[in-house]
């Protein structure tokens, strides 16, 4: 199994992310079983003010009848608190298997679910831990079953933690997804509302509108388009949104743009600010055509490509996605970018020999090449 990096921007240093993705259809392997099918999650962390900030979680899937989308709070104490009439039940869902070592699953080792309801709106829920409120709110809910529970903290310790659990059930050729925000405070709650907003366009484009305190509105549109060429999308509101790439956060104050960011972006307009220009796209692409290694003696970790980088980037700080033939993706952090090098901060782990790469690290092999890559880019806008 493989869990694949997608998407990784990250600014000041490697750790402070903004924009981050990954897929991991080989966990379900025997049921994501089409060529379409997906598991994939979107993080993008969004500030406030300083020193506080939410987490935008957008969780889809194509494949399964059903899903469910669970939470837990972190080992310290907490309570979870719904704002709804929930329904006495006592049932366990969890898998029928364990996976090591291989035997049914028993009730101990599922989550007990004593209470539930369906929901036909918004959703917001709170772990709170006393001093610190920890809430998700989420759109677009309807025909969503939300169930509470309990399940052990640890199997050998022993001790129960309560699960919030939201489940969904349609046509395996239906997308599931969860649009949802996450905030952590100690008094007051910043976030007024979560909503959906309708996306003009065909593809894959979900778009949301989170409404702060102070008048302010953030908007996060997030697709799973491919590219190179993407398909062209418009929102509606209090003005007018064009976009085509991969993910984009506008924030407003008083309907009026404070500033834009954009990740993977071939076009973006709004309230008449051009921040990039259609034939403009943020992102590089190549092949790589050979790897040097600090540890086989070269002296620097690098990728050299099949191309020229383009004038004035020299991408530092920001990643490089690699994907190998067979589907798998890695991420790199880029040092800097020159003519055809790629300079990395760390051993990439593998050597590309003609049509070949060669993995040096876990899973050691000879696999298919060749070795592709994309740098997604970012702009910014602020005013």
């Amino acid at each position: 199994m493989h869990n694949n990096t997608l998407l990784y921007h990250a600014i000041e240093g490697f750790e402070n992310v903004l924009f981050a993705e990954a897929e991991a259809k080989y966990a379900y392997r025997g049921v994501l079983t089409e060529i379409g099918d997906y598991y994939r999650r979107f993080l993008a962390t969004v500030p406030i003010s300083e020193g506080n900030s939410y987490l935008i979680d957008i969780f889809r899937i194509k494949g399964a009848k059903k899903t469910e989308y669970i939470l837990k709070g972190s080992p310290e104490p907490y309570s979870l608190l719904t704002p709804y009439d929930m329904v006495e039940v006592n049932y366990h869902i969890g898998p029928e298997m364990v996976i090591w070592p291989p035997a049914p699953a028993t009730d101990q080792q599922k989550i007990h679910v004593f209470a539930e309801t369906l929901i036909n709106e918004s959703l917001m829920a709170t772990f709170d831990y006393g001093d610190v409120k920890v809430r998700i709110h989420m759109a677009a809910c309807e025909d969503t079953k939300l169930m509470t529970g309990k399940a052990l903290k640890s199997i050998k310790k022993g001790g129960l933690k309560e699960y919030l659990i939201l489940a969904r059930e349609g046509e395996a050729s239906e997308e599931h997804a969860y649009l949802a925000v996450h905030e952590s405070f100690r008094e007051n709650s910043q976030i007024k509302s979560i909503t959906e907003l309708k996306v003009n366009g065909k593809g894959t484009a979900k778009a949301m509108k989170i409404e702060l305190e102070q008048g302010i509105k953030d908007y996060i549109i997030q697709t799973i388009d491919e590219g190179p060429q993407y398909p062209r999308y418009t929102v509606s509101g209090n003005f007018p949104i064009t976009f085509s790439g991969r993910s984009v956060h506008i924030r407003t104050k008083k309907d009026k743009i404070s500033w834009m960011q954009a990740v993977q972006a071939a076009e973006l307009l709004a309230g008449g600010i051009q921040l990039i220009e259609k034939g403009c796209p943020t992102e590089f692409r190549g092949i790589i055509v050979r790897v040097n290694r600090m540890a086989k003696g070269a002296k620097e970790n690098s990728f050299i490509i099949d191309g020229k980088i383009p004038e004035g980037n020299n991408f530092a700080n920001q990643t490089i996605i690699v994907t190998w033939k067979n589907g798998w993706k890695w991420g790199f952090k880029i040092k800097f970018a020159k003519k055809n090098t790629i300079i990395l901060e760390d051993d990439p782990g593998f050597d590309v020999l003609g049509e070949k790469i060669y993995n040096r690290y876990y899973p050691i092999g000879e696999y298919k090449g060749p070795a592709t890559f994309l740098i997604s880019g970012y702009a910014e806008w602020r005013k």
